[in-house]
């Protein structure tokens, strides 16, 4: 496969990707040797991962400057009973008029008496109410854990990220309307319910919003200045895509083997997918913020049909989450659009080390392999896409329009073939 040279590969858009130029043109000469000779060579590679342990974590992330270990409201109980009895037995061994030298007046006595009794009153009723604020603090703090199933001293303070964010009167994307924030807005968390958070506007109504759209208000001013590019040459020191393009090659074996079986539509290649899925993923560095951040940029800009804006915030989303298989997607999908066949390639390998068993990935792949004349396997890959959709109709809308955008009849042709054969096949 020939990558499109005419492109820097330091452009916003390839930024980190020459890394993978090798392992892309490695699957494609691989798979031009015939697809029995790549499954011989490849049935014997070591498979790490399979031998049932558990998916180690796949990312480290750093803790939330707003997060941390709460402190604990401070117990004067103990103290001020303490300080009382000390007190109690000074009064109990004050020396009485009797035992008094000449010199000492009983007024004397009387007002030193009566400053020790107000003081132990005081100690008492600063005591008493230490303890009561502590118990109404910590019990506070445990109605607002319980509700928001997590420990936390104080409420959660979040910015907006999406650039229009709906809010709505139920926790669900099926709830109301009920009014729209923008890009930076404050969301301080009452509760937190399946996926979204309740919080109160100004006007004390209770909303929901997605927490997908929401990053941590710490992180809004380092990034709401910042251009993709420059967040890219920033995290280029953590080095996200050599750490991306190392655990690629190490799943090299297998991809080869997959690619090889979706193109014979062999029914395997579903043991090799869970043998990919099984992989232990290696420990990355990750700006989640900023991934959020990029990314749902990068998702409004393809809705405007500004693919080409597109492109270099998906990239810094990759950046800042190299393992996150959305951005990838996102990235993927622009790239056809805007017919970037280095891009499209990129993702035409990385996305089946993410994400085997997903029907974008498919997508990617066979539309990559149209373009490069690879007609198996994209009838392969796109047949592939459409059987393991969970909504058929919309993939089948998908593929529809990238092939009337599509430049020349090769993506054309693909996608008409997998239509006839899914529906011969009864999809």
């Amino acid at each position: 496969m020939a990558l499109d040279s005419s492109r820097d590969n330091n452009s916003p858009e390839t930024r980190g990707f020459a890394g993978l130029s090798s392992l892309v043109s490695d699957v494609s000469s691989a798979l031009e040797q015939g697809s029995g000779r790549v499954r011989t060579g490849s049935s014997d590679a070591p498979s790490e991962g399979a031998s049932g342990e558990p998916k180690s974590p796949s990312t480290v992330k750093s803790r939330s400057p707003i997060e941390g270990p709460g402190v604990p409201a401070r117990d004067s109980q103990t103290k001020t009973e303490a300080s009382t009895n000390r007190i109690g037995n000074s009064v109990g061994s004050t020396p009485n008029n009797d035992r008094v030298g000449k010199g000492r007046s009983s007024s004397a006595f009387l007002w030193i008496s009566i400053f020790v009794v107000a003081a132990v009153l005081l100690a008492a009723a600063i005591g008493t109410d230490r303890k009561g604020s502590s118990s109404w603090v910590q019990s506070s703090s445990s109605a607002g854990d319980a509700r928001a199933g997590k420990p936390s001293e104080a409420p959660r303070v979040y910015a907006v990220a999406a650039l229009n964010a709906n809010l709505r009167a139920l926790p669900s994307t099926r709830g109301r309307v009920i009014g729209v924030f923008k890009r930076g807005a404050k969301v301080v968390e009452i509760e937190r319910q399946d996926g979204f958070i309740k919080f109160r506007r100004d006007d004390a109504v209770e909303a929901w919003i997605s927490s997908d759209l929401l990053i941590d208000m710490a992180d809004l001013d380092r990034l709401q200045w910042v251009s993709s590019a420059d967040y890219m040459v920033a995290r280029e020191r953590l080095k996200p895509m050599e750490r991306l393009t190392e655990h690629v090659e190490r799943l090299m074996p297998q991809v080869r083997l997959l690619l090889a079986q979706v193109e014979a539509q062999d029914k395997e290649m579903a043991t090799t997918i869970g043998e990919i899925e099984s992989f232990q993923r290696p420990p990355i560095d990750v700006d989640e913020s900023g991934g959020i951040w990029f990314s749902l940029a990068a998702r409004a800009a393809a809705g405007a049909g500004e693919h080409a804006e597109a492109l270099p915030l998906a990239t810094a989303a990759i950046f800042a989450d190299p393992l996150k298989t959305d951005y990838h997607t996102a990235l993927g999908f622009s790239a056809i659009a805007t017919n970037e066949r280095a891009l499209i390639g990129f993702m035409a390998v990385t996305l089946p080390v993410l994400a085997p068993g997903s029907t974008n990935t498919w997508v990617v792949v066979g539309i990559h392999a149209a373009l490069t004349g690879k007609s198996e396997l994209a009838h392969g890959a796109l047949l592939a896409a459409i059987e393991r959709s969970r909504n058929r109709a919309t993939t089948i809308k998908v593929l529809r329009g990238m092939a009337s955008r599509a430049e020349g009849n090769a993506v054309v042709d693909a996608v008409a073939r997998a239509l006839i054969s899914a529906k011969e096949a009864g999809l």
